[in-house]
């Protein structure tokens, strides 16, 4: 992907204050939090990283220059699936324990038993679920 690809595949992909890893043709990666691109540079929150190798601004922004940036991978997923999935999960769990508690099975304390068991689990499982559908975000590598 050249630079002027990557600009729009960041606006379309609203991608700024995303955490990224910038890959660099010298020295190891960077880490920092995204927040703009310009014909010549990556715009990041400054950190300690960035610091010792560019200058800060009074906004506490670093600038990368073009020229250093070989690739960007960025952290985490896109999407609101997890949470999404916790809320259908917290309703399959509540429907649980009501339909164990209507059964009443023997010797089971069923509403307090139920639902220390089984709130809990609805809600994980469908975090985990949605979490994990989510499409994960972009790794770019630059070419010149």
């Amino acid at each position: 992907m050249n630079w002027a690809q990557l600009r729009q595949e960041i606006a379309r992909q609203k991608l700024i204050k995303r955490t990224v890893k910038v890959h660099l043709a010298s020295g190891p990666d960077v880490k920092a939090t995204l927040r703009g691109m310009d014909d010549d540079s990556i715009v990041v929150n400054a950190n300690r990283q960035t610091s010792k190798r560019w200058k800060a601004t009074a906004a506490s922004e670093a600038r990368i220059p073009r020229s250093e940036v070989t690739g960007l991978e960025f952290q985490g997923r896109r999407g609101k699936k997890g949470l999404i999935g916790g809320l259908v999960g917290l309703g399959v769990g509540l429907g649980m324990v009501v339909v164990a508690s209507a059964l009443g099975e023997h010797g089971v304390n069923a509403p307090t038993d139920y639902l220390v068991i089984l709130l809990p689990a609805g809600p994980i499982a469908g975090y985990l679920i949605g979490h994990y559908a989510d499409a994960p975000l972009p790794n770019v590598r630059i070419v010149p």
